[in-house]
Formats: structure tokens, C-alpha cells, sequence
């Protein structure tokens, strides 16, 4: 983080190496290029994989490292994985290493103290507070280890390189009361900024014992901080962590637990950390630099700069400090908070000597926060979308039907930022992963409902009347049916198969995500626990299909067989209805045949009504009466034939208002070429 600027190529996730220093004339940091490819299964056995691939620079090794998975709810939910804007204020004293922080007339300060005298503390709460971030991230020391704090540690170590004015304490004071978090960045390998002197002093070069001088130097100055300002420091941005220095020098379980002293539950973010934890933070975070005209959500934090000049500082006032357009600053915030449940972006822009910002860099982020005025629950406090899931590495360009999507925390509403617009008033989307299931949409900016119609192809969602999409983000709020329906694919990991079973992909059949686990011996068997009322197994038939057994919290629940003339995706082989709520066990045994297959597993919360008597078809209408309480978003399964088999299809029912379903189905015209059942 201590080199100039340099923007990365469209398709480029790159890293800067923080060892090239300005003052060395450093010429471009060291880049790389990874790209996700989906690799196409070579059998019916073979799953889908997402493969990384990286160049040998640093930048892409560190994003390896940090790890790759798809974003998924967040387990903890502290405030750092619920935080999702960030802003990175590095301000500075280079010292004799290098300038850094200037004032606004483009003068440096003579010295240390100079410079943390000159921070404005309560100038950077209120505009953070005005910017509308969720945590604020400060330099507690940078280049040469100049430390904005008075510190005996250092001063019995390396005199002269701690301030008299405790800065951290002003922000500490000034943060608080607007409920802002605080991570100060901190370097545990900067001996390569120091003099001769002080690196003899420390020990920098001395690897006698695993570099226990230094490890010594660096453990004494991160314990005085920590226990200096105990809970009322949130966490550490450590830089550097994915250097050869800090992976050879340092002892990280020492410095995990000391990072640690005066708050237990203290973020710990590593810049380049492995996503394991085996550096010591818990957390990642990567430097990138989002080019222009597009973006690109990562599985980590990132930190990027917002300045059109470095890190810190360095644009004297009359001269354009803003990098980015308040509209890409917004859209990069929503596709990495559609990405990471682990603290979302930081954006960087260093204060002024005296307080304030680089000319257009206050405008750049007070424009963000208008954006996210009116759709900031959108945003803030949410996870990444299970339903829609947002694969680490997507460009905005490449966005899948132009969407990017989170979730509440408790995961009762979806919210679809609609970045890249369709032509015409309705937007066309997949089935959801996790087989959530929506009773009504709203334009989360006004209220407006939209048209909302759920099928077994997917969710379509139409504006209301003359409204347009906007060109930087329309988000559409969903409200999770309180049916509590789920449909599960047969990949999910909480389903277990026991046997020799196989994984059909790509299969073009109509299956459920075009998908299915098989197996062709007797014996073999899967199992699946649920919390509900209600259970259905949805399988595909065929003529060589066999026979199953199904059974219910370890007792006999059915028999039945899979043959049919023909190939029929998504049959239900097994239901099961008005069962007590609570814990439910379903397993499944193959019996005879030569195939079984599972496509998908659906399972409901407490029993809805149901059919209870005949319906009766009219043009196309469907009308029967039913016992229970109506509720939208209700399974239909329709036979082909009175004696079945039973095709499945989705719709949200109707209750009438004299006891009766209504449902419009344009395929049945008479009783004799099918009839209904219908559960949650």
C-alpha cells in the first residue's frame, strides 16, 4: 500500500506490492491476472468445479490464498461481517523514508508531531458520519513505523518515532458517539524503512532464534497498543501479510495473541492473509483497483483507493482528487456487498494535514451516501443472496441477467440491485438456489408493487404502469413467502448418500438445475433432516426406473416405483403432509430396478390447506374447495391422468371467498385429463 496508483486492465484483479516505495522510484507494482473458469464435467460422475488460475505475481497469490468459495450467509455476524463501507484514512509521516501526508498547499509537515497535531479527528467523525460508512480504518503507524500515539515501547526501542498527541484517543472519542467502529492499519515488517541503526536495534536482519529480536521489538509495540486503548479498538488492518518477510520473520501465534490483548474480540484483518486463518487474522482483505467502467465482487474485504493521487494525501488543493464517480462508487459497493459477508469494501482517501479531503473526494462520497439513501437496507446489515448467488470473480459486466443480490439477516426479504437493465418493464430470473419461494415484490427506492409470478422456470418481476429502470440500480425488494417453502437441489451438502452414487450434470432432460445424484445398486440409500411439516421427494421416471422405499423419522413411510412409459423430469415420488412440526428424518432405499435418481427435496413449515374435495374445471379455471388455512405460494402437483403419474407445477393460489381455491391453468380444460392436489 506504499506506491503510487496504478489502475488495473478490465479483466485484471490485481495486487500492488506495498515493499515498492515511492521514493525509489519504483516503476508499476507487481500485477497478475486470475480468472474463474467453470469446467464442464468429463462424466456423468464428474461435478462442476470452479478452478482458479493465477499468474506467479504477488497479488494473485495472495488472492488465492485468501480463498475463493461462494458466497454463503455469514456464520457470526459481527460487526465487521454485517459492515459493508468502509473508509480507509491514511494519514501519515514518511519521515526520512518518504513525503506522505500533505496540507492542502502542498507542504509537508517538518515533522511528527507536527503532523498529528494538524489531524482533525472530529473533522473525519462528522464526515463519516455524513459519508455514511460503517467502520473507519486509520494509520496507527505507517512508513518507518511513525506512531501516532505517545509510546514508551517505542521510545525505549527506536527514540524519537512516537507522537505526543494521541491521535487514536481523538478518534477514538470523536468515532464513538455516531456509533462508527474503529481498525487501525498496523505493519509488522517495515524494518526495511529504517535506518542502519534501528534495524541493528531491532533486530531486523539478526534471524538468530526465528528472528526473535524483532518478533520481540514488534510483539512489545502491538501489546502497549492494544492494552492502551482495550475495547475501545475494534480491530487491525495488519499490511504485508502476505510478504515473504512476515511469512519468514514472523511468530504468528504470538502476534495473533497479542494482537488480541485489551479485546478478545477484536477483528483481526490480514492484507493477503490465507482464508484458513493460519497467519493469524481470521479475516482477508485485498488491495484492488477497480478500473472505470467496471467492477468486480471478491469472496474478502477489499481496500481500494478512491483518490486519483496515492493512499495518503499528495494532491495540493486546486487539483482533482476524485478518482471514481459517486455512481461507481455506489454500484462497486453493491456488487461487493452481493459478494462478501466479510466487511464488504473500504474505500481509501487520506485526510488533509488540518483536516479535510482532496478536492471532489468529499463531493465523490457524499454522493454515495445519496445513493444509498432510500435503498440502504439494501445494503447495510445484509448478507450475500442464497438464492442468487454471486460468483467471487464477477465482473459487472458480466453480471447473470444483469443482477447482483443480498438478503436480510434473518432471510425473510431478497433484495435484486438490477445494475445492468433488460429491455422492456419485466425482469426474467432463474429458479432461486436454495429453493426459497416469494409471496410479493415492491421498488424498494418508492413502494411501488410490482407483478411478481413464480413458476418452476423462475421468478419474473414487472414494474408497475410507465416506471423504466434506472441506469445505476433498481432495487427490487422480496418478501419470502411465509408458506416456508424450500426446494433443496440433490447437491446440497445436507443431503447424504451412502452407496456407490454418481452426479449427472448437463443432462438436458429437464431436471432441477438440469441435475441428478444417482445409482443403479439395491441397498444404496440418501438421507435428509429437516425442520417442518411436510416433506416431498421430487425424482425423475422412466421405463427402466425402480423401486424405493421411503421412510419418516425411522419408520415405513411408502413404497413406491419410479417406472413410466416415458422420461418425466420432476415427479414427486414421495410426500408426506400434516406432520407435527419439528425435527423430521427422511431416507430413501433403493429396492429394484436398474435406476434411482434424486433431482430435488422440498420441505414446508406448519400445514396449509388442501384439497378436499374434487375440483371443478371451467375454461380453464380450477375451483375446489379446501380445509385449512389458505396461504400464498402452494405446491400443485397435476396428474396427467386420474391415476396419475403426478406432474409437478408452481403457482400462487387464490382463496375465494366461499371456501374455494382459484386457480387459472390454461393446459386443463376437463376433469378427464387431470386433476389436482395441493399442499404449502
Amino acid at each position: 500500500m506504499n506506491q503510487p496508483f496504478t489502475p488495473i486492465l478490465l479483466a485484471d484483479c490485481n495486487r500492488q506490492s506495498s515493499r515498492k516505495r515511492a521514493r525509489r522510484g519504483a516503476s508499476e507494482g507487481e500485477k497478475g491476472r486470475i480468472t474463474i473458469h467453470r469446467s464442464p464435467p468429463a462424466t456423468p460422475r464428474a461435478a462442476r468445479r470452479w478452478l482458479g488460475s493465477a499468474a506467479v505475481a504477488a497479488v494473485c497469490f495472495a488472492l488465492m490464498r485468501a480463498g475463493l468459495p461462494p458466497a454463503q450467509a455469514a456464520a457470526a455476524g459481527n460487526w465487521y461481517e454485517r459492515g459493508k463501507l468502509g473508509l480507509f484514512d491514511h494519514y501519515c509521516f514518511g519521515g526520512s523514508a518518504y513525503a506522505e501526508t500533505i496540507y492542502p498547499n502542498g507542504a509537508l509537515p517538518v515533522d511528527l508531531n507536527q503532523c498529528a497535531n494538524a489531524f482533525n479527528a472530529q473533522q473525519l467523525a462528522d464526515d463519516a458520519s455524513a459519508f455514511g460508512v460503517d467502520y473507519v480504518i486509520l494509520t496507527a503507524m505507517h512508513a518507518n513505523l511513525n506512531l501516532l500515539y505517545p509510546s514508551a515501547k517505542m521510545d525505549h526501542w527506536r527514540p524519537g518515532h512516537s507522537a505526543n498527541r494521541d491521535v487514536i484517543q481523538a478518534c477514538i472519542d470523536a468515532l464513538k458517539p455516531k456509533g462508527i467502529k474503529l481498525a487501525l492499519y498496523i505493519h509488522a515488517t517495515d524494518g526495511t524503512d529504517f535506518t542502519p541503526a534501528d534495524q541493528l536495534a531491532t533486530g531486523w536482519n539478526n534471524a538468530t532464534n526465528h528472528y526473535a529480536v524483532w518478533n520481540a521489538f514488534i510483539n512489545d509495540i502491538f501489546a502497549e497498543l492494544g492494552n492502551r486503548y482495550g475495547t475501545n479498538l475494534d480491530g487491525y488492518w495488519l499490511d504485508m501479510v502476505f510478504s515473504s518477510e512476515f511469512q519468514t520473520r514472523i511468530d504468528k501465534t504470538r502476534l495473533k495473541a497479542t494482537m488480541l490483548l485489551g479485546n478478545a474480540d477484536r477483528i483481526l484483518i490480514g492484507n493477503g492473509a490465507r482464508a484458513d486463518g493460519s497467519d493469524g487474522p481470521e479475516y482477508s482483505s485485498l488491495e484492488y483497483y477497480p478500473p472505470d467502467s467496471d467492477t468486480v465482487g471478491v469472496a474478502s474485504q477489499i481496500a481500494t483507493i478512491a483518490s486519483a493521487g496515492n493512499w495518503w494525501a499528495t494532491l495540493p488543493a486546486g487539483r482533482n482528487g476524485a478518482k471514481y464517480t459517486p455512481e461507481q462508487l455506489f454500484r462497486s459497493t453493491v456488487i461487493q456487498a452481493s459478494a462478501s459477508a466479510r466487511g464488504g469494501i473500504a474505500w481509501d482517501a487520506g485526510s488533509y494535514c488540518g483536516g479535510g479531503w482532496e478536492d471532489g473526494v468529499k463531493a465523490m462520497f457524499l454522493g454515495l451516501a445519496a445513493y444509498l439513501q432510500g435503498v440502504s437496507e439494501s445494503i447495510r446489515g445484509t448478507y450475500p443472496s442464497t438464492s442468487y448467488i454471486l460468483a467471487p470473480g464477477t465482473h459487472l459486466s458480466g453480471l447473470s441477467k444483469g443482477i447482483a443480490a443480498t438478503k436480510s439477516a434473518d432471510d425473510k426479504y431478497e433484495y435484486i440491485h438490477v445494475l445492468n437493465p433488460p429491455t422492456g418493464s419485466a425482469l426474467k430470473l432463474p429458479r432461486p438456489s436454495d429453493g426459497k419461494r416469494f409471496g410479493s415484490a415492491i421498488r424498494l427506492n418508492n413502494g411501488h408493487p410490482l407483478t411478481l409470478l413464480q413458476d418452476n422456470a423462475g421468478v419474473t418481476l414487472t414494474l408497475p404502469g410507465s416506471e423504466t429502470w434506472s441506469p445505476v440500480d433498481t432495487v427490487l425488494k422480496l418478501t419470502a413467502s411465509d408458506s416456508g417453502l424450500k426446494e433443496i437441489n440433490d447437491t446440497d451438502p445436507g443431503i447424504t448418500y451412502t452407496g456407490a452414487w454418481g452426479h449427472s450434470t448437463a443432462r438436458g432432460a429437464g431436471d432441477y438445475f438440469d441435475d441428478v445424484h444417482y445409482t443403479t445398486a439395491n441397498g444404496d440409500s440418501f438421507q435428509y433432516s429437516f425442520t417442518g411439516a411436510g416433506v416431498a421427494v421430487i425424482m425423475p421416471t422412466s421405463p427402466d426406473y425402480g423401486s424405493m422405499v421411503f421412510s419418516l423419522d425411522g419408520a415405513l413411510a411408502a413404497t413406491n416405483t419410479a417406472y413410466s412409459v416415458s422420461y418425466q423430469p420432476q415427479q414427486t415420488l414421495f410426500i408426506a403432509t400434516n406432520l407435527a412440526y419439528g425435527a423430521h428424518r427422511l431416507k430413501g432405499v433403493k429396492t429394484g430396478g436398474v435406476w434411482f435418481q434424486v433431482d430435488a427435496i422440498q420441505y414446508w413449515g406448519a400445514s396449509r390447506a388442501v384439497l378436499v374435495e374434487p375440483p371443478a374445471v371451467s375454461g380453464g379455471q380450477l375451483r375446489a374447495g379446501y380445509s385449512g388455512t389458505p396461504k400464498g405460494g402452494y405446491r400443485v402437483d397435476r396428474s396427467t391422468a386420474l391415476a396419475g403419474p403426478w406432474e409437478l407445477g408452481w403457482t400462487n393460489l387464490v382463496a375465494g371467498s366461499d371456501g374455494t381455491f382459484e386457480l387459472a391453468d390454461s393446459v386443463v380444460s376437463s376433469l378427464s385429463a387431470c386433476f389436482y392436489r395441493v399442499s404449502p
